[in-house]
């Protein structure tokens, strides 16, 4: 088990009500590992339990991570057991070129560099750097950006909405290439992750810290051409999920780059998301949905929460802010423990709530998968001197 963390402690009552938390969740864990009997979880039909998946996809990772923090919390080989089976699948879509996704660093960071990191797999390790070499070619370097969505083989690139387009989620991909710039000595890995980060801030992080979904950039020339919504309710609306990533995407970039602008960024990102939190500090799926869309995101305020135990952390012991971050983040996870998981509930998910696209009406309502994670990940940075996996 990993070595105990003072914080939680120091709030009555907390430390306790988060080691009920993790225990629950463990028992939602053993049950979707019975159900998944190998496959990975993704949306089903009920909106509190998951239909088996193969490894496509960009959530499967999560499921992996899930058992890897299981295991590094319980000390427990089943849960070990499940994400080593895991490596293999990750290793056969590697080779089969199934690779045209932006989401290499959400799939391989929490699967095979994960995997490596706690038990020093160095085909696990070989696993990693293939990703980010994958990754890596996604580069396009007069716009100074990794490219989104379709097409690692450039076939979709020319495409008129997605050409030059990338989006504030890669955020959490770019610790891929940092890991991968320390592990090979090779800068380029870096370079590339620390102009995307730029490039993010400058185009979709507002003056006042609020977030927008996806920016094009003209690759031949570097124009900006501004800024639309994919998942969010408005171009200008600052959606929910985004907002997360932005916080915890810039705390991980200062972590490798102890880039000032990179810390001052999640900052900025984490003071909007906090001025306009709701009362009980879970957000709607969008800051700016029209009255009456009360949908809530429980994804969106696990992911919050654990950009914000990465931002408290990267602040010197004298600075108010960081207290204050870490008691948001102790705050949110008292309140998703208390009042948004499925405990008594017909279910396999750990949390309920999650929003995965409002705009297409898909998955609102529901157990998300990397909602699941992101929850059980800041129980553990609340409970442990958790190490992470990013």
């Amino acid at each position: 088990m990993s070595d105990t963390k003072q914080g939680a402690s120091e709030r009555a009552g907390d430390r306790e009500d988060f080691e009920d938390a993790v225990a629950f969740a463990l028992d939602r864990v053993d049950d979707i590992a019975e159900e998944m009997d190998g496959a990975f979880p993704t949306l089903g039909d009920e909106p509190l339990h998951y239909e088996r998946s193969g490894v496509g996809g960009w959530t499967s990772s999560f499921w992996t991570g899930i058992c890897w923090l299981a295991y590094e919390y319980s000390d427990s080989d089943r849960y070990r057991n499940v994400a080593t089976d895991h490596l293999e699948e990750f290793r056969t879509r590697l080779a089969s070129g199934e690779v045209d996704t932006h989401d290499l660093g959400f799939l391989y960071t929490l699967s095979s560099v994960a995997g490596w990191r706690l038990t020093s797999d160095e085909t696990a390790r070989q696993d990693g750097l293939e990703a980010a070499d994958y990754l890596a070619d996604r580069h396009r370097p007069e716009a100074g950006i990794l490219q989104a969505w379709e097409g690692y083989h450039h076939q979709d690139w020319t495409d008129e909405w997605v050409s030059g387009r990338f989006i504030v989620d890669c955020m959490m991909n770019l610790p891929l290439l940092y890991w991968a710039a320390e592990q090979t000595g090779y800068d380029r890995y870096r370079e590339i992750a620390a102009t995307h980060a730029d490039r993010t801030g400058e185009y979709l992080v507002r003056d006042d810290g609020s977030t927008a979904h996806t920016f094009q950039i003209d690759v031949e020339t570097g124009d900006p051409l501004g800024v639309e919504t994919h998942q969010g309710f408005a171009d200008d609306s600052t959606w929910a999920r985004g907002q997360g990533w932005a916080i915890y995407g810039f705390a991980l970039s200062y972590r490798y780059t102890r880039d000032e602008s990179h810390r001052e960024t999640a900052r900025a990102a984490a003071d909007w998301y906090a001025e306009h939190l709701p009362e009980d500090g879970i957000p709607r799926w969008d800051f700016d949905a029209p009255d009456g869309d009360d949908h809530r995101d429980t994804s969106a305020a696990a992911i919050a929460t654990c950009g914000l135990f990465e931002l408290s952390s990267a602040l010197p012991h004298g600075d108010p802010d960081r207290s204050r971050y870490e008691n948001l983040a102790l705050d949110t996870l008292s309140t998703l423990a208390g009042e948004y998981t499925t405990e008594g509930e017909d279910a396999t998910g750990i949390l309920a709530h999650g929003v995965d696209n409002k705009p297409d009406d898909k998955g609102v309502g529901r157990s998300l998968i990397y909602g699941d994670y992101f929850y059980l990940e800041g129980l553990v940075r609340a409970l442990t001197d958790w190490q992470p996996y990013w």
